[in-house]
């Protein structure tokens, strides 16, 4: 399972095999499934090395205690660390479903077909 749920990259892949597109539109899908697979490989890679980061702090790894009063700073330390690192999961989240928002937004965008004289109006 991808962190935000389903693979972009497999809704991209569905809805490719279900319809038939050609010419400009064709070359924008290519171009959003390149872009949406580079982010997709490298979120997750991100994620575990954070995941690590924070486990090592948590067991200790990261921090040496020397003493009561260099103990709880170190502790003080780590958990202010944490903070920011679960910060910043939550961010990863955020992407994770920010991608998926912008590959069904593109992917409407690219198969929703208007009539010329909506586009005009639309436009003015």
């Amino acid at each position: 399972m991808w962190i935000g749920g389903l693979h972009p990259t497999d809704m991209l892949q569905l809805i490719n095999n279900h319809i038939e597109v050609f010419g400009p539109k064709l070359e924008k899908i290519k171009s959003l499934t390149s872009e949406i697979t580079n982010e997709e490989i490298a979120l997750p890679t991100k994620f575990r090395n954070l995941k690590a980061t924070i486990s090592n702090t948590l067991t200790g790894k990261d921090s040496v205690n020397k003493g009561d009063e260099a103990a709880m700073s170190s502790c003080h330390n780590s958990m202010s660390f944490l903070v920011e690192k679960l910060t910043i999961m939550h961010n990863f989240m955020d992407v994770a479903d920010d991608l998926q928002h912008r590959t069904f937004s593109e992917m409407h965008k690219l198969l929703t077909t208007r009539p010329k004289s909506y586009d005009i109006i639309h436009n003015l």
